[in-house]
């Protein structure tokens, strides 16, 4: 699939009961975190491994933390895993309206991976430069606590304003209008190829109208998977079944993983490391340590991690010093 193509629907917008229009500063990234080329995705001895693609696309909170982290297409699925760990790991400067941090959804990142070279992380589509949110059609009638939704659909041309508008699907026509006007207003960095702007065709926003915001269960979360998380590296400590751990931590993942804050991911992947070495994984438990050192370490201190990605380093590189011997011994 060409890497250039994003099938990823842009940024859903809520409007409110008083909502007006309004400017609408887009998320940004802080720093330029990519992950290290996978220890278990090394190419064997004289394998030429290519270039490897993989194109993440997530959300991010009004705290500018990025969720529901998914794998949109990739070259190899070796690579899939340290790309969403990666991108778990990032902060961002949170979307704004009028001032008020809001969230984002539907950004997408492709990481390049090359053996021997720095991965790239690279952003190809059309990104927002600006969005008004759609003012509330008075004359549209909503039930307290109910979300009307308007899919719109649109080109981003190369000067980056957006053309052909329209509105594929909604729970409510009557909401279509002010959706397609607030639309209309939008701004975009245009989409490139090799650095020349193109034309992005049917980017798409889900734009959302409710009367009141759902309650949180933020807290009650947090506290469930510290105690798994806790208990597992209990269980390890006592020298526990290191498998158990392993299919523990990939629930934990699968349930909270797109809601890890940077502690929460620096700890899971510190046990899953430790749990990995255990059973004799020690590339993929090299590849959880190196997004634990680019996390800045744990509370369990920093050195501790430097010195473990070392022995596994060692180990690795012998083993592929053996592997070369073994296919440079001529055939008896």
């Amino acid at each position: 699939m060409n890497r250039f193509s994003f099938a990823g629907v842009f940024a859903g917008l809520v409007a409110v009961f008083s909502a007006a229009h309004a400017e609408d500063v887009p998320a940004e990234r802080r720093g330029s975190g990519v992950p290290e080329y996978p220890a278990s995705c090394r190419p064997a001895p004289d394998e030429d491994a290519g270039v490897q693609t993989v194109s993440v696309t997530y959300n991010v909170t009004e705290a500018g933390l990025p969720i529901d982290v998914r794998v949109r297409d990739s070259s190899d699925p070796c690579f899939e895993e340290v790309a969403v760990a990666t991108v778990r790991s990032w902060s961002f400067t949170p979307r704004t309206v009028n001032g008020e941090a809001q969230r984002q959804n539907d950004l997408e990142t492709t990481f390049i991976f090359k053996f021997d070279h720095d991965t790239v992380a690279e952003e190809f589509d059309a990104r927002p430069i600006k969005r008004v949110p759609p003012y509330y059609p008075s004359h549209c009638s909503q039930r307290a606590g109910k979300e009307e939704t308007v899919l719109v659909e649109f080109d981003v041309t190369v000067e980056g304003t957006t053309e052909n508008i329209r509105a594929v699907e909604s729970t409510n026509r009557c909401f279509n209008r002010a959706s397609i006007y607030a639309v209309k207003q939008w701004k975009f960095h245009p989409k490139t190829i090799a650095g020349v702007p193109v034309v992005r065709k049917s980017a798409q926003t889900t734009i959302r109208y409710v009367s009141q915001p759902a309650y949180s269960t933020e807290r009650l979360m947090r506290r469930q998977l510290s105690k798994k998380l806790d208990k597992i590296r209990q269980d390890l400590k006592r020298n526990g079944d290191a498998q158990a751990a392993l299919d523990e931590l990939a629930a934990i993942e699968e349930e909270y993983g797109d809601s890890f804050s940077r502690t929460e991911l620096g700890v899971f992947h510190q046990l899953r490391a430790a749990a990995r070495i255990q059973v004799g994984d020690y590339a993929g438990a090299l590849d959880d340590l190196y997004i634990v050192k680019g996390l800045g370490g744990t509370p369990d201190g920093s050195e501790a991690i430097n010195n473990t990605i070392e022995q596994l380093e060692a180990i690795l590189e012998a083993q592929k010093r053996a592997a070369e011997q073994v296919q440079e011994e001529p055939a008896e």
